[in-house]
């Protein structure tokens, strides 16, 4: 923060705030954009480092079965994917997401989503609309349990979204778009009614990541317009705790899967990892049960949100093939399609949902080759 030169004279940046101690000094915590202040001070990683890393990274998630990622990282991590690439050292299959940030540099480049291979693919501009539960920044129509005035911040808002929406589209971008308290989610699905029709000309849905509380009107929109609701099934017990404290009874909409997929949205299952474990078991287990595996005695949280196993596996497995513009070539074994296959020692569907984490992953093949197995 010394070097950023951050005082009691800082001012909140847009989107942002600086937590303050009682004199006005900075406490050291920064919220949303206001972590921008650092983050331009921090050395970009060198390439080799981030492809070793990739490649680590690849190797830990076949073991849990994983034959493909939807990464939202910097343009320096898709040089990255793109030389193991044309090396043939990439083990997984990624749709790379463009940072808003980077989205001038991206459309300089000639990329458009969708461009790239079956390996490396370029995919939506991701954009922040809000912060966070766990910092009580997502933004909300009504104030934080046991406060007056904590609405949360919204992050790239107002005009400053609906542009860069527009913009986005108008590079020949999909879009991606956190949202995760209700007024963020309510106002992300107005913009993205009022641009359906652009959005309608292309092969690539536009996304709501985590939409993890809705207003009930708000659930039926996402198949009226056909965004997919980009959601991690894992938050939902992580997060109970916290979001009754901070949600009290509006958590009756939050992480409303069942009733997502009833109204008619695509749901794409994933991990926000390393926000979460990124196995898929225990993402499948926290969908079907809505318990946390260390508390199987527990009640389920708004059991009437579980959705059946079969559900859980296609939000999975076709669900993010559908959201990438990739569901003619990917997530579901059918002739014609790349064989991506993952292997479970039992069938999730006739074992009890309990025991779906412990479930050993048997195998993983990539095209049809195998890059994992235990046998």
């Amino acid at each position: 923060m010394a070097i950023a030169g951050i005082t009691a004279a800082t001012p909140d940046p847009p989107g942002g705030r600086i937590e303050r101690q009682a004199d006005g000094e900075p406490s050291g915590i920064l919220r949303e954009r206001a972590v921008e202040l650092v983050e331009r001070y921090i050395p970009e990683p060198d390439l080799n480092d981030v492809k070793h890393a990739v490649q680590r990274g690849c190797a830990l998630l076949h073991r849990l079965g994983l034959t493909g990622v939807h990464a939202p990282d910097p343009l320096r991590y898709l040089e990255a994917y793109q030389e193991l690439a044309e090396a043939g050292e990439m083990g997984l299959r990624v749709l790379a997401m463009v940072p808003l940030a980077e989205l001038a540099e991206a459309a300089a480049h000639g990329w458009r989503t969708g461009v790239g291979n079956e390996l490396v693919r370029i995919g939506p501009v991701k954009i922040l609309a809000d912060g966070a539960l766990g910092s009580q920044s997502a933004l909300m129509f009504a104030p934080y349990e046991g406060s007056t005035d904590n609405y949360g911040i919204g992050v790239v808002w107002g005009k400053e979204l609906a542009d860069a929406i527009h913009r986005s589209l108008s590079a020949g971008f999909s879009v991606a778009v956190h949202a995760i308290g209700d007024k963020a989610n309510h106002e992300v699905l107005n913009l993205l009614a009022a641009a359906a029709a652009e959005s309608r000309r292309r092969k690539f849905r536009p996304r709501l990541e985590h939409a993890q509380l809705l207003q009930p009107a708000d659930i039926p929109r996402f198949g009226a317009l056909g965004v997919v609701a980009s959601v991690q099934p894992l938050h939902c017990p992580s997060d109970r705790y916290m979001a009754d404290q901070y949600w009290g009874g509006r958590c009756r909409g939050a992480y409303a899967f069942a009733s997502l997929l009833a109204g008619g949205a695509v749901l794409a299952f994933g991990s926000d990892a390393p926000v979460e474990d990124p196995d898929p078991r225990l993402g499948i287990h926290a969908a079907v049960t809505r318990q946390r595996a260390d508390e199987p005695d527990s009640q389920p949280w708004y059991g009437h949100e579980c959705l059946p196993v079969v559900a859980a596996l296609y939000a999975y497995t076709m669900g993010p093939a559908i959201a990438a513009g990739e569901a003619d070539i990917k997530g579901s074994l059918t002739p014609g399609k790349l064989a991506d296959i993952t292997v479970f020692a039992e069938d999730l569907t006739v074992i009890p949902p309990k025991d779906i984490p412990e479930v050993p992953v048997a195998a993983t093949l990539i095209g049809g080759r195998f890059m994992y197995r235990a046998f």
